[in-house]
């Protein structure tokens, strides 16, 4: 079995299982790593239902510090989704300190996107409103010029991101279209999905004139269609967030769709 020490309310630990995570209870943080995962004693947790930019991403930095500002050293209340483990072994949970719904909190300051990671999806419009709000508001991320040199000459146009067939058997069917509103050399510049695990670079030198599609699977570039050659399919069929960076790591725009 394997223990996880947690600081209850009752002062007494708690042992759990990978696949008995308790529903709530009391932990210290002692340390937290980036903007959506800290440490408690013996074990690591991860935020549930959102997703904070890595450390060499735009506010990846900034996030670290807000969540630290807001829980480190503090005790909090996790709350377990339906499943109470990821595949590294990281607490899954819903957050809270003196009222506030730290994972919310996040994200609506810009912090860190909605992202849904079934089956914990419990909260999962509550942290979409936030996300709306924070990109209306321009707060942290979503402020113009967050990071390096804002450019809004891009804008992500559609995402086709369930296309008819068996998934790994239509990756080019899968697509993300851009449109420049200028001619835009985009060396440098990264197309990502909102859980960060899937990036494409565009190539160096490529220009962009107009609108140019860029497809999961692989195939010849030309000037208005793009090949990720992706080991398989990039786009979440239940809702993603796709995000476009230029060279200088500014978030040039982003679009949430729902489950498709």
């Amino acid at each position: 079995m394997r223990t996880l020490a947690l600081l209850v309310l009752t002062a007494v630990s708690t042992a759990c299982t990978p696949t008995s995570a308790p529903p709530q209870t009391v932990a210290t943080v002692t340390r937290v790593i980036d903007g959506d995962t800290f440490d408690i004693s013996g074990s690591r947790v991860r935020l549930i239902g959102i997703n904070a930019p890595e450390h060499d991403e735009c506010f990846g930095p900034e996030a670290t510090t807000a969540l630290g500002d807001m829980i480190e050293g503090t005790n909090v209340t996790l709350e377990s989704g339906v499943q109470g483990y990821d595949q590294y072994g990281r607490v899954l949970a819903y957050v809270y300190l003196d009222g506030q719904f730290i994972n919310e909190l996040l994200v609506a300051r810009g912090f860190a996107l909605s992202q849904a990671y079934p089956p914990n999806t419990g909260h999962q419009e509550e942290l979409g409103q936030a996300m709306t709000v924070a990109r209306q508001q321009r707060a942290g991320m979503w402020a113009p010029g967050a990071c390096g040199t804002s450019s809004e000459a891009v804008s992500i146009l559609e995402i086709n991101a369930n296309p008819p067939g068996p998934d790994e058997d239509v990756l080019n069917e899968e697509t993300v279209t851009l449109r420049a509103s200028s001619t835009v050399d985009l060396s440098g510049w990264v197309l990502r999905d909102g859980s960060s695990s899937h990036r494409f670079h565009f190539p160096d030198g490529y220009t962009l004139e107009g609108e140019v599609t860029v497809h999961t699977g692989c195939g010849t570039n030309t000037e208005s269609d793009l090949f990720w050659c992706a080991d398989g399919p990039v786009w979440g069929n239940r809702g993603d967030t796709a995000l476009i960076y230029d060279e200088s790591g500014a978030l040039v725009d982003a679009v949430t769709y729902p489950p498709k």
